[in-house]
């Protein structure tokens, strides 16, 4: 009985450290009130879409990132939901939705590194009423002052190696570049030389194999004509008999 009794209270105690130990991270990630406006897409004029938007932003300053949370309200007279935030810092954001008396109520998330820059977004207005339906990017601008800046370790860029050229090192460069410019003309040269003897070569050999045909083709004829004159003076031998 003691046992049990001992490993309920330890257990107990273990739940109760597990739930002192959550809060405590939990409250270690302040949250910033952070104003900013919805501007004009690649100005700063405030943008109509910004009377949408509740200031301030909420952001968690995290060690690598910035987790910004906007909160949107639109009345029942624009249809529902009619604003539509498709993309945010290159994301999807994470939205939830959700009705409030007469309003309706959304609540956008997702996460930026450089905060202080102008975050580009694209958003959807579709209201039906006014037979509105545009998609358009814009621009939020942050009032990043008060914000502490990211814990991201950065590496120092290496230095480029300095290169010093002298008179003599250019004019030994100089003469390389001859010297190879020289070589490769020199070769194209014995190339093409190499080519042509080639082609003059195989004239020659054409040539020969021509004139060795005609020859052959002359000596068979006067063999022929030999040949006959012989058959003949034998046939006259043979009559005069």
């Amino acid at each position: 009985m003691r046992q049990q009794l001992y490993r309920g209270i330890l257990i107990l105690l273990g739940v109760l450290t597990w739930f002192g130990y959550s809060d405590n991270a939990t409250a270690a990630l302040k949250t910033y009130r952070v104003p900013y406006t919805v501007q004009k897409y690649k100005t700063k004029q405030t943008s109509v879409a910004d009377a949408y938007f509740i200031k301030p932003a909420k952001v968690i300053v995290l060690s690598n990132t910035y987790e910004v949370t906007l909160d949107i309200v639109t009345s029942h007279e624009l249809g529902k939901y009619p604003v539509k935030v498709l993309l945010i810092n290159g994301q999807y954001p994470k939205v939830t939705k959700k009705i409030v008396g007469t309003s309706y109520q959304y609540e956008i998330k997702f996460s930026v590194t450089k905060i202080a820059k102008p975050v580009i977004g694209r958003m959807q207005v579709d209201i039906d009423s006014l037979n509105y339906h545009h998609k358009y990017p814009f621009n939020i601008a942050f009032e990043t002052q008060k914000l502490p800046k990211l814990k991201i370790s950065q590496k120092k860029p290496k230095t480029p190696t300095k290169v010093t050229i002298t008179a003599s090192s250019a004019s030994n460069w100089s003469s390389k570049q001859r010297s190879t410019s020289q070589a490769k003309q020199a070769k194209k040269n014995h190339t093409k030389a190499t080519k042509i003897a080639q082609q003059k070569d195989n004239l020659t050999q054409k040539a020969k194999a021509k004139q060795a045909r005609k020859t052959n083709q002359q000596l068979i004829i006067v063999s022929f004509a030999t040949l006959s004159a012989v058959v003949g003076l034998a046939y006259a031998r043979s009559l005069l008999k």
